[in-house]
């Protein structure tokens, strides 16, 4: 059985620092990095960069950003999780948008699956709270297309940053989304970047979600 020793950096912003605290003990006993961009740059790639990168990161590094809302028993549940699947990047929030995340959540539900790969089309990968194997994470934070383009990675999100990486290699390196989600998203917080408010971002499948039915309509 491959060893096991999970972190957890949480990628912060200023304005929401008042959920740490809560949010620490949601996750304890794990302990926490706080990446705090005291600047308000809003350059996430550059801030999930050092989420994956700082510190001690023992075999795992889970990335949590301060919007997350761990479900009850988080600790035991992300390392059962990743422990069952030492060797990928998983999700531990899928959003219910684009549908077909929705739809994927919902029939691997169905089937009783406690996974399923996110092989969707889509261009970003969910990132509210992400698992990485540290290896992974260092082939992703050295990968040479993130410096592709006339801009770098300037102005693109950490999300589609990320899903560029995924997808860069054959057979495509997709990322797993437990079943069901073990963290919500916090639609009472203002979006970092603006981008609140234009579609719902809870979580597709909750363990308390009644059977055969999404988080949102």
């Amino acid at each position: 059985m491959t060893r096991v020793d999970l972190t957890v950096a949480i990628m912060a912003t200023p304005s929401r620092a008042h959920r740490l605290e809560a949010l620490a003990a949601a996750v304890a006993p794990l302990r926490c990095t706080v990446i705090l961009d005291e600047a308000e740059s809003r350059d996430t790639w550059g801030q999930y960069r050092l989420c994956l990168e700082t510190g001690r990161r023992g075999t795992h590094r889970l990335v949590l950003q301060d919007d997350a809302l761990p479900v009850e028993g988080f600790a035991a549940r992300a390392r059962g999780i990743v422990t069952a699947h030492p060797s990928r990047v998983i999700c531990l929030y899928t959003p219910a948008l684009p549908s077909s995340y929705g739809r994927a959540m919902l029939q691997a539900a169905s089937l009783g699956r406690d996974v399923v790969d996110l092989t969707s089309g889509s261009m970003f990968c969910p990132l509210v709270a992400t698992l990485w194997p540290v290896a992974l994470a260092d082939q992703c934070l050295n990968w040479p297309g993130h410096a592709r383009g006339p801009h770098g990675s300037r102005g693109v999100a950490d999300d589609a940053r990320v899903g560029n990486w995924l997808k860069a290699h054959i057979p495509r390196r997709y990322p797993l989304a437990c079943v069901p989600c073990i963290v919500d998203h916090d639609e009472a917080e203002p979006s970092s970047l603006d981008n609140g408010g234009r579609y719902p971002r809870r979580a597709a499948i909750l363990p308390d979600t009644p059977a055969g039915q999404l988080t949102i309509g």
